[in-house]
């Protein structure tokens, strides 16, 4: 009997160090990470969407600038003087990476600085080329920007501006 739990002790010993032996594997991992060159973007020259010298009437109309620059007057407006010209940003970053662009949503208001100050005009339907997302394939890519100035009825003559520009954002994707 004592031969018997002997050769149990001896049983139970070899079971505990062979369970501990098969119940653990180790393993390694590594880390990494990549930083890329953050995204930026700065206006061209003044950045400034200029919808150029109008005439309005007794009809409401509005005007578009397009992202390449090109003027189109609608209904009781014309277009008498120059200057136009679309916003134009360059955005810079990592090369080949595709980026999101965020334009306004809200009307932008230009208010009369010649006149009384509360004649207003606003600007809405902000389009970019390009469109929705762009792609700095060596680094860095032109924005231009465009959007929509609605005139109304005999609006008031005056230079309308605000003071507060409007805002692009880009993004990564």
């Amino acid at each position: 009997m004592k031969t018997l739990r002997t050769l149990l002790v001896i049983t139970i010993a070899i079971i505990g160090f062979t369970a501990t032996s098969f119940g653990q594997s180790t393993a390694t991992g590594t880390a990494t990470a990549t930083m890329i060159t953050p995204i930026n973007i700065v206006k061209n020259g003044n950045g400034e969407l200029n919808f150029g010298t109008l005439g309005a009437s007794g009809t409401a109309g509005t005007v578009e600038v397009a992202p390449n620059g090109t003027r189109t007057p609608s209904l009781g407006i014309k277009a008498i003087g120059g200057g136009v010209t679309a916003a134009s940003f360059t955005v810079s970053g990592d090369g080949s990476r595709t980026y999101s662009i965020v334009l306004p949503t809200a009307p932008y208001v230009l208010t009369n600085t010649t006149g009384t100050g509360h004649e207003t005009m606003d600007v809405t339907g902000f389009v970019s080329d390009p469109d929705g997302t762009g792609t700095l394939s060596t680094g860095t890519q032109t924005l231009n920007v465009g959007a929509t100035l609605n005139v109304k009825a005999n609006q008031v003559a005056g230079t309308y501006t605000n003071s507060t520009p409007f805002e692009v954002k880009v993004n990564y994707e």
